[in-house]
């Protein structure tokens, strides 16, 4: 077999200071993902006796597998995928259908494929991934959620300041909020069980060369550099003993840093995970 094909070289996830790992990261043959739930905060669940976002983040990684072919693309087999896990989840509780959208489930993904020395991407959410090459390091996220990331960012620092009970309370009624604007023209687009904010995930197609390295990653990683600047993008390596290490600095500033004032957020630490991959020259 000649060709290029998608090499493993590593893959991370590591638990948050939140009860449950709600990301996943898995490949299989050319194809490598890392899936991010968003953190339930309705408190109900309404398919699992546990956590609905651990289940869907499960369902998802579980049957990707099964749908992944070279000949459609990779929105159509995420589509595909959720629409079997939708499926399944409507067999549990028949009454799914009755629940309001934004209580459900969501989940921020991105998916690489490597297909002759092509890279194809599709991200959905503030996932995203870093591609290395001699010239430069390129950065593909979904950016048009940030821009309500950072008013949470703000309105978590206003909230923290005040001299005031019940901040835990104003903090997730803030979040409670923005999750109401989901897969809404006016808000911001993730996925979902009904599958409604697929079609506008960001995709597109990179020629890249032999052992270009790839590393997909949660935000919880992309702190990194969007929120703490320990790594500025252009000095990045893809060396594996490099990325370790920066996982441990992530969460050294968070240890340090666990009242969560000198980088306003909504948790200490954020679940993380990475996935590095390579453009392999096979004979």
């Amino acid at each position: 077999m000649k060709g290029n094909v998608m090499k493993y070289i590593f893959s991370y996830s590591g638990i948050g200071t939140a009860e449950y790992n709600e990301d996943r990261v898995g490949t299989f043959n050319n194809v490598a993902w890392v899936i991010d739930g968003a953190t339930p905060i309705f408190n109900k669940n309404n398919i699992s006796d546990e956590n609905d976002v651990v289940w869907i983040v499960n369902e998802i990684n579980k049957w990707l597998p099964h749908f992944i072919s070279d000949e459609i693309s990779l929105e159509k087999i995420l589509n595909n995928t959720v629409n079997k896990v939708n499926q399944i989840a409507n067999e549990i509780n028949e009454k799914l259908s009755e629940v309001y959208y934004y209580e459900l489930p969501t989940f921020a993904i991105i998916m690489v494929r490597i297909i002759n020395n092509r890279l194809e991407y599709y991200v959905l959410g503030d996932c995203g991934m870093l591609v290395g090459s001699k010239s430069k390091t390129k950065y593909i996220t979904d950016n048009r959620i940030e821009i309500f990331s950072n008013q949470h960012k703000k309105d978590i620092g206003m909230i923290k300041s005040l001299h005031s009970e019940n901040k835990d309370a104003k903090i997730l009624n803030a979040l409670q909020e923005t999750r109401k604007l989901l897969n809404r023209e006016d808000g911001y687009w993730i996925g979902s069980l009904d599958a409604n904010g697929i079609p506008h995930g960001i995709k597109g197609t990179l020629d890249i060369a032999n052992s270009t390295r790839i590393l997909c990653f949660s935000d919880g990683y992309a702190r990194l550099f969007e929120l703490y600047g320990i790594v500025n993008i252009s000095n990045f390596s893809f060396d594996l003993d490099f990325i370790k290490e920066t996982i441990r600095q992530i969460r050294l500033i968070e240890k340090k840093d666990k009242d969560c004032t000198l980088y306003p957020r909504a948790k200490q630490s954020d679940d993380l995970s990475v996935v590095l991959i390579e453009n392999n020259k096979h004979n």
